[in-house]
């Protein structure tokens, strides 16, 4: 069911109040509108649509635009001009949750109370819209009304944007050759999905005004902008493949077979769309690096949610943050969701505490869209502190899979060893792989990393080419994080043990206990 339908269901069970969640006011009024129309229409009514600003006064919608009414500009003379009225309307009262929340003075809360019965019980039905970003519901209000968020624009509204761009221009040819291009027209839709009705009109006329046509990639450029500018999600490039992944082979197999699920040929077998993946485990193992080659891999765009960011400084604006993030999401889908270190943002330790219950409540909307959404967006979340993660979060029916990434193995060494080695354009075979790879038990792939950059500085240092040398040192002087935090890790790979899928294998034979050993580094140390 869509937003506007929604709110149609809702004026025709006569709820008293709505309040809408949207930056679109604009776009809302219109809807309004558009819903009365055909109400009146169909049944022969004449109900008219008025909006209330402290700026106007009130205004009535028409054909030809906004006509002033009343100058009324006080918040609570609307609502008594809205009581003492007996014909039916629907009143817009824009920006009024400021005089409603929490903080507000409690006589607008009143008024709205007791008009809310009256109206309930009133044999003319009017109805009282408030539309905005963010705002709280005050608890003496919160059973009276009904809230709906409105949806970004979809497709077929994305097209009628596109449309009247170009014939605003007087680009009626362009037009009618997007028509008949069908696969333009969509690639250009795409391209603008995610934005709200103004913005998607402002960078269309920004790739008019620059090309004299309508570029996907100044849309994408712009839209990445505008999307960043909401603090929360932002696009972001992968640099590397599955390719530049090492290890992890379990994980790669799982996610190249679900990649394959959000075709229509899936849709078709009847396969339900992946929900998403938890990656659980010692911190530098390639968490991050994997999800976001997810994006590459499945050609889809990676959206990354900061979850500090979501938290606000106003009242109710953490939450809004949140449903502006997923509704963004969704309207990009299919996507990816990256959300990096899960539990720093919605962990155990967050929740409940005294922030007067936002974490909780941002928590469970989001714990609630996970379980419900039916969109493909899909969640690639990583978390290092799986104590700090809530049995809710776990369970089955959140995401489709746990999987825990551990400290690669002997084998998986040499494969992230030559990855790094490739990425500074050295050739790994002038090195001696197998000896390092024998000698950095214990060490994580962001180590190995570490181990080549050093070998780097020092080869460099020393005016000559990268040489084994250099590389063995490295080993030596580094100490590992398995063994700073080997109690920690013990811990974790006995909770992964039963509860978490491997994400790589052990098929060469290296077992991996809870106190790593440094094995050959030591042989390393004779040879220096």
């Amino acid at each position: 069911m869509s937003s506007e339908e929604e709110i149609e269901i809702l004026l025709r069970a006569a709820y008293p109040i709505l309040c809408v969640y949207s930056h679109e006011e604009r776009r809302v009024e219109a809807a309004l509108v558009g819903i009365l129309n055909r109400r009146n229409k169909k049944y022969g009514y004449n109900t008219p649509v008025f909006y209330w600003s402290i700026t106007e006064g009130l205004m009535a919608l028409s054909k030809n635009g906004p006509v002033k009414t009343e100058k009324i500009q006080n918040p609570i003379q609307i609502l008594d001009h809205i009581g003492e009225s007996d014909k039916p309307a629907i009143f817009i009262l824009r920006d009024f949750y400021n005089y409603i929340g929490e903080g507000a003075g409690v006589t607008a809360q009143r008024k709205l109370k007791d008009l809310a019965y009256f109206l309930t019980q009133s044999a003319s039905q009017r109805h009282i819209v408030i539309v905005g970003p963010y705002f709280e519901i005050p608890t003496s209000l919160e059973k009276l009304v009904a809230v709906v968020d409105f949806e970004l624009p979809n497709e077929e509204e994305l097209r009628k944007i596109v449309q009247d761009s170009l014939l605003t221009v007087r680009l009626e040819n362009k037009w009618k050759k997007l028509q008949k291009n069908t696969a333009e027209l969509d690639a250009i839709v795409r391209a603008t999905q995610g934005l709200t009705a103004f913005e998607a009109e402002n960078v269309l006329a920004k790739s008019l005004v620059a090309t004299k046509g309508i570029d996907t990639r100044i849309i994408l450029t712009e839209k990445k902008h505008i999307i960043r500018k909401s603090g929360v999600l932002e696009f972001y490039e992968p640099e590397g493949g599955m390719e530049q992944v090492g290890g992890l082979e379990n994980l790669k197999h799982w996610l190249l077979e679900r990649g394959k699920a959000f075709s229509s040929e899936a849709n078709k077998y009847g396969l339900p769309v992946p929900k998403g993946v938890l990656i659980i485990g010692i911190p530098g193992t390639g968490k991050s690096l994997i999800s976001k080659a997810i994006g590459i891999a499945w050609a889809m765009p990676i959206l990354r949610m900061d979850v500090g960011a979501l938290f606000g400084s106003f009242v109710g604006q953490s939450e809004a943050n949140m449903r502006k993030a997923l509704k963004t999401a969704e309207a990009l889908a299919p996507c990816i969701l990256w959300i990096d270190e899960l539990e720093k943002g919605l962990g155990s330790s967050n929740k409940g505490g005294n922030d007067g219950g936002t974490t909780s409540r941002v928590f469970g909307s989001f714990l609630s869209w996970m379980q419900e959404k039916k969109s493909p967006v899909f969640v690639a979340a990583t978390a290092n502190d799986v104590s700090q993660l809530p049995p809710e979060m776990l369970r089955k029916g959140r995401f489709d899979e746990i999987f825990f990434s551990d400290l690669p193995t002997e084998g998986e060494r040499e494969a992230i060893l030559r990855i790094h080695l490739g990425r500074f354009k050295r050739e790994s075979e002038n090195y001696d792989i197998g000896l390092l790879a024998g000698a950095t038990d214990g060490f994580s792939g962001a180590e190995l990393e570490q181990v080549v950059i050093d070998g780097l500085y020092r080869g460099f240092y020393n005016g000559r080419e990268l040489a084994n040398e250099d590389l063995q040192a490295s080993v030596v002087n580094t100490i590992p994080l398995s063994k700073t935090m080997s109690e920690q890790i013990k811990e974790l790979r006995a909770w992964a043990l039963a509860r978490a899928r491997p994400a790589g294998n052990l098929s060469d034979g290296e077992e991996k206990d809870s106190s790593p050993r440094r094995g050959r580094a030591l042989d390393l140390r004779e040879v220096l």
